[in-house]
Parts: C-alpha cells; structure tokens; sequence
C-alpha cells in the first residue's frame, strides 16, 4: 500500500489514541481508577497529544505549512521522551521484586549495628517495660524523626513501591508487603504501616514483647505492648499512649472491619473482637442453576474509610457445600466472589449493610463473565505492582502506536 494513502488513513486513529491518552493519563486518575499515579506529571502527558492535534488540525484549516511543520518535529521528539520515560518505568516495575529486597535488606544490613547502638541509647535511661515502650513511642511522635512522608497533595510520582515527592526526602522506597521493616530506619519515610512495622522492630530489640497490629479496611495501622500480662495499645501514629481499644471507632468516627495482630515470627492472630462489636456472616456462593460452588475466593472490601473501597485483608473460601463464615465489624461492604475455571472466569460481588451484633446469611449467584473478567479479574488477583506493570504496559503500546504514525508522516512527506 502507499505510504500517503496509509497515512491519510491512519489520521483519524492518530487523533481518536490522542484522545484515549487524555482519558488515561489525565481523566482517570481524577476518579481514582487507576492504582499508578503520576501527579501534575499526569495533565502534562494527558493535555498535550490532544492539544498537539487540535493545533494540526487548525494549521490545516489555515493552511499554514510552516506552522504545520513547527508542530510536527516537536512533537516526534516528546513522544521519543514519553516512550523512554515509559520503558523506564515498565522496566523499573518488572525488576523491582528482584532489586528492591536486595536493596533494601543490603543497606538494612549495613545499618544493623548503628540500629542497635540506637535502641540502647534510646532506652538507656529506662528501668521497666511500661517506660521503654514509652520512649520508643516518643521518639516517634515528639520528634518526628520518620518525616511522615504519606500527603498525598505532595506525591509527585508513584510507581509501586517507589515515591517521588515535592518535599523532603522527595525519594522514598516504601516497604514492599511487610519485608524488612527495618528498612523503614534506613528510608526514614512512611506512613502509618511503616511506624507500627519500625515501632515493632524497636520494641523487640528493646527486649519488649510487641505485636503490630493490622486494620487494612480503614487504613491504619498501630501496635501492642505487653506489659504485665496485658497488651495494651502504643499507636506511635498518633499523640495519645495507651488508649481503650474503641479510640479507632470514636475518634476516627467509623467502623474497624478486620483487626489482625502480626508478631515479629509473622504469625498472624485475628483482634477484630476486641477494637469492634462482630457479626457472623455466613456466604453461600451458587452457579445460574442454583448449585453450590465450591472453591470460590471471596474478598471483602470495606467502604467504611471515607466511603473508598478498600481491601480488608480478610478471604475466605467456599467448601463443598458453597458455603464459607467470616467475621466483620459493622458497616458497608463490597463482598468480590472469583473462580477460575480453565480460560472462563465466574464472577460476582455485591454489596451489603453489616449491623454489629447480629448473624447475617448472604446469597451469592456467580455466572461467567464475558466483557469484564479480564479487568476485574485483574482487580482480584493482582497486587499494586502487577496492576501498575499491566497499566503502564498499555499506556506503552498506546503511545507507541501514536508515535508510529508520525513517522509515517515523515515518510509520507517525503
């Protein structure tokens, strides 16, 4: 085929990818659809294909070469730039798992002697447990020594694990699930998960007995100190020691879903019962033809953190019978039932009302999904990172082909 006449035709696709960029990078984000982050970065890269081929299009209509061909070349080297940028941060998303533990346990290592020497003059000038877990929780909450780095108006660049700011430390590898917490000492940069992990680490080497305590549904996390038989709470995220366990309900005005303490052996013991009044909930998951499903994944989204939806932490699976048994705390939830079955995938989710203190039985129909399985399978069983390498991947191959007929434009001119 003629070069011209491909590239004639191939106009019209180069405008309506230029228009699917502006959706991706620039609108999306604006309703929180997509887990990678780009900040102002975003309306940069999303306004100027869009903006680049309404310019062309009124040249056209003037037709003005000159000014025709002063938006053609600037326009083949910045999408040369995004490419590259994108191929960076596929690259940087694919390597990660394999680089970012090797690094952060190598500098973890390095500083094993300087965070010892630190705990010993931290609690140098203590004599009973009560005490120590009282410095430690100082240190974190007078000083603010770990710089609290999780505003999201300041986050310029996230690409899971790695945060770029536009304040102080501007570069912050977070903790990849909870692996070497003592990393946090070294990046002295996260939030609340990162406290409760570095809090947990201190404590012990303190000779304290400590647990971290996980409440993913609503965002927080703090920690727990044995002290004379009874473990009481050290939140070093927030000014107040020891506070009654219902502090996260009150204070925060809403309803602790899923509580789970994490010891430092990685042993896990479910708490919900203590910081919230439970219900027992009882699933039972059918097919179209009212059969029992069993082997169903079940995940539990909570909506009571600012009505976002957030995962709880908590599955469960079905049994023979299509039947599984969880506990919750009050409020609203998003119940996310998958199975994969050879290439299909049954699928379903509804959302509930959870009132504490009373026994709920729930029905769930799951079907096979043939127009969203791939992206809410995605949204099931991926984690942060698999979904930013799938997004960003995309985006690569969307840019890519607009850039492509770029050069069948010089081609074509030529």
């Amino acid at each position: 085929m003629d070069i011209k006449i491909l590239y004639k035709r191939l106009l019209f696709l180069r405008f309506l990818l230029s228009v699917l960029i502006f959706i991706l990078l620039f609108l999306y984000p604006l309703f929180d659809w997509l887990p990678v982050k780009l900040g102002g970065l975003i309306i940069f890269i999303g306004i100027f294909p869009l903006s680049l081929e309404i310019g062309r299009i009124i040249s056209t209509l003037l037709n003005n070469r000159d000014l025709e061909r002063e938006i053609r070349f600037p326009r083949i080297k910045i999408f040369t730039k995004i490419n590259l940028f994108l191929l960076f941060c596929i690259l940087f998303l694919f390597l990660s798992p394999f680089f970012l533990p090797l690094l952060t346990d190598t500098f973890t290592r390095y500083k094993e002697n300087e965070f010892k020497n630190f705990v010993v003059q931290l609690t140098k000038n203590t004599s009973t447990d009560i005490e120590r877990a009282k410095v430690i929780w100082k240190w974190f909450t007078s000083n603010r020594n770990m710089k609290y780095i999780c505003n999201k108006q300041d986050l310029l660049l996230r690409l899971y694990p790695l945060h770029v700011y536009l304040t102080p430390p501007f570069i912050c590898i977070r903790l990849i699930e909870h692996d070497t917490p003592k990393w946090v000492f070294v990046s002295r940069c996260g939030c609340c998960a990162e406290y409760s992990l570095l809090f947990r680490e201190i404590a012990q080497e303190a000779n304290l007995t400590v647990r971290s305590i996980h409440n993913p549904g609503e965002d927080h996390n703090w920690d727990e100190v044995l002290i004379n038989g009874k473990w009481i709470i050290v939140d070093p995220s927030w000014p107040i020691f020891n506070p009654l366990p219902n502090f996260y309900e009150v204070n925060r005005s809403l309803n602790v879903s899923f509580v789970y303490a994490e010891y430092p052996n990685g042993t896990r013991k479910i708490l919900t019962h203590k910081y919230s009044n439970v219900t027992n909930i009882s699933i039972v998951v059918l097919d179209s033809n009212k059969i029992p499903v069993s082997g169903v994944k079940i995940s539990i989204i909570s909506h009571n953190y600012k009505g976002k939806g957030i995962f709880t932490g908590l599955n469960c699976t079905t049994n023979e019978y299509g039947e599984c048994t969880i506990q919750l705390g009050g409020g609203v939830y998003t119940l996310k039932a998958v199975k994969i079955e050879g290439w299909s995938v049954l699928i379903n989710q509804t959302k509930i009302t959870v009132n504490e203190n009373k026994n709920l039985s729930i029905t769930l129909r799951i079907e096979k999904d043939i127009f969203m399985s791939v992206d809410k399978l995605l949204n099931n069983v991926c984690s942060p990172l698999c979904m930013s390498v799938v997004y960003v991947f995309l985006l690569w191959i969307v840019t890519i082909l607009y850039a492509f007929t770029f050069k069948l434009e010089k081609l074509s001119a030529s």
